[in-house]
């Protein structure tokens, strides 16, 4: 294996340990991580952000602003009250969260 491969597989190691471990903000641990790789040469400095304006990231960042604006007025919560109504029985609960 050559240097680079194996800081990649370093820094996607201790990437996933900081995303499974929870304290640090998901979005800062990625760009954190990007950045060490642009700083230590194995990503190039040009390509490092190309990746942002493809169409798939910003669905997703929309997506994302989306349903934080619907947690933020209540839909959310207004549609799980209707969905899991506490009338129900306990296998239709089930049934409707498949």
């Amino acid at each position: 294996m050559t240097y680079e491969q194996i800081f990649l597989f370093s820094l996607l190691g201790v990437v996933f340990a900081f995303l499974v471990w929870g304290r640090i903000r998901y979005d800062l641990v990625a760009f954190a991580a990007l950045i060490i790789a642009v700083v230590a040469g194995v990503v190039d400095a040009h390509d490092a952000f190309m990746g942002f304006g493809h169409e798939a990231v910003v669905i997703i960042a929309l997506v994302l602003i989306v349903s934080r604006a619907m947690m933020n007025a209540g839909a959310v919560e207004l549609i799980a009250r209707f969905v899991l109504s506490s009338g129900r029985a306990l296998s239709t609960h089930i049934a409707s969260c498949r």
